[in-house]
This record gives structure tokens, C-alpha cells and sequence, in this order.
């Protein structure tokens, strides 16, 4: 990997919010994908990828991709040193399909070591030793998990409120709220039906997190998809 791709890895970044599985600019506020299609491309690579890793012994992978290049790290159970893996992305190719390409090429690198070796951990371990040693440490694609409270954050908007005003009598500050949106909206009062709806409904399900809050919990990393080897599972990047 040469000065001038490991610089493009650390400063090359998409202006604005973008598609999590090609780099689209997005609109929506909330969306993170520019289409079920896009996505699910991505995830078909990646699952060829994960053809790969398991063979590999993975203990934890990343995938990430810039404008210009796709970068894969790989630290395997049996290694202390993470592998990275950098290629230029062909110009009008996708990530996903990008990412397709470059499954072939690895995995071909291994079957015929592995034929010549007639060992899969040699030609793991061989595989392993082509890409760039320990560019990043084992704590950069340890997956982490978050907790949010999100599933209400949303609804409280109906009420002009935030999480940190349930901090104090949660339930005297919705109700008071409340109250004041029903004035608000409720048909008797002239509001519309479906606005009044929906923060009756926003009311009820706030309240039965304040009597059972459960908050949110997502595994992974930010801004990268991750692979955790003692689930075999990727996680979109959080």
C-alpha cells in the first residue's frame, strides 16, 4: 500500500449524509440506505466475504469504502496483528460490487495456497501475511455496543419535549404536555382527526416506557460495517 492510498484511507470523507452501502448523497433525514435494493447488495457481498473469513479464523473484520478505494480488516483468532486490505475501486463500480471482486481475488489466493500448502491454516495464515500488518489496532474494529432511547425520542417532538425533561416527574411533565396538544388538535377544538390520533397514540407509548423503559441497543462501529466472529454476523455501521 503506497503513501499516497494510505492517505486517501484517513482523509477522504463524503460531504453530507450518505448512503451506508454505496456513498450516495441522501435527502431523507432519518433514511440511511438510497434504496432496499442498494442494501441488500451490499449485504449479498458481504455475506461472500464472509465465505472468506470463516476459513480465516476471523475473530473481528471491517469493510469500509471511500470514493477510491475499498478497505477490508481482518484479525484473525490464531493472530495478534490486524491485516488490511486496500484496492482501488474500478471507476463506475458500486462497493458492493466492488467488494464482489475483490472476494474473488482473495479467495482464490487462498484455495490455490492451501492446494499447494495442503494446510487451510497455512494458507490462511499466508493470506493474512499480504496485507498491511497492524495500519490499525485491534480496539479499531472491536465492535461496541450502544444504547439509545430512540424508540420514544421521535415521539416526544409531538410534545416539544426531550429526554432530559423525563428526568424529573416524567409523568407530570408528559401529562402537562399533553394537555396542552389535546387543546391543540382534538376535533372537538377544531384539530385534525389524524394529528390528534397519532399523539394519542405518541402519549401511550410514552408512557409505557416511563413505567418500563427499555432503551435501544445497537452492536457495531461508527461509520464502517463490522464482523464479529463469535456470531458471524455483519452490523451496519452505527
Amino acid at each position: 500500500m503506497n503513501k499516497k492510498m494510505t492517505r486517501s484511507i484517513t482523509t477522504e470523507n463524503h460531504k453530507g449524509k450518505a448512503c451506508v452501502s454505496c456513498g450516495a448523497e441522501l435527502s431523507g433525514r432519518k433514511r440511511r440506505y438510497c434504496s432496499k435494493e442498494c442494501k441488500e447488495l451490499l449485504v449479498f457481498a458481504l455475506g461472500w466475504l464472509k465465505n472468506l473469513l470463516l476459513p480465516l479464523n476471523t475473530n473481528y473484520a471491517t469493510f469500509a469504502f471511500t470514493d477510491s478505494v475499498l478497505i477490508i480488516n481482518i484479525l484473525s483468532f490464531f493472530s495478534k496483528d490486524v491485516s488490511t486490505f486496500v484496492f482501488r475501486r474500478a471507476p463506475g463500480k458500486t462497493p458492493a460490487q466492488g467488494l464482489k471482486e475483490v472476494c474473488k481475488i482473495l479467495n482464490k489466493q487462498w484455495y490455490e495456497k492451501n492446494q499447494s500448502l495442503k494446510s487451510q491454516r497455512a494458507a490462511s495464515e499466508h493470506l493474512l501475511g499480504t496485507g498491511v500488518k497492524n495500519f490499525i489496532s485491534k480496539d479499531n474494529i472491536t465492535p461496541v455496543s450502544t444504547h439509545s432511547n430512540s424508540r420514544i425520542s421521535g415521539k416526544l417532538t409531538h410534545f416539544n419535549l426531550k429526554l432530559g425533561d423525563l428526568e424529573r416527574n416524567p409523568l407530570a411533565q408528559l401529562k402537562s404536555a399533553y394537555r396542552k396538544e389535546v387543546k391543540k388538535h382534538h376535533p372537538d377544538y377544531g384539530g385534525e382527526p389524524t394529528d390528534f390520533i397519532n399523539i394519542s397514540e405518541a402519549y401511550k407509548d410514552i408512557i409505557d416506557f416511563i413505567r418500563n423503559p427499555k432503551l435501544r441497543t445497537r452492536t457495531g462501529l461508527p461509520g464502517i460495517w463490522s464482523y464479529d466472529g463469535s456470531s458471524y454476523k455483519w452490523s451496519a455501521p452505527l
